[in-house]
């Protein structure tokens, strides 16, 4: 976890909204993927499949304090 979050914040990703960045940083895709263990790269997809997720909740989030659940 540490050495996957050092690598994170290296290429810029410091909080959520930084994250899309990350997708098509294929030197940070690199990065993690030399950390012991992830060279694989399915910690890799899962984290940006976590990513998808919190994003479609955070919008649902949103459109509820909007408008209600009448807007979804």
């Amino acid at each position: 976890m540490r050495r996957f979050a050092t690598a994170l914040a290296k290429h810029g990703v410091n909080r959520f909204h930084d994250i899309p960045v990350a997708r098509d940083n294929e030197a940070l895709k690199r990065n993690i993927m030399q950390i012991p263990g992830q060279r694989s790269g399915v910690s890799w997809s899962y984290f940006m499949m976590l990513k998808e997720f919190l994003q479609a909740q955070n919008s649902f989030l949103h459109k509820i304090q909007i408008g209600g659940l009448g807007n979804c």
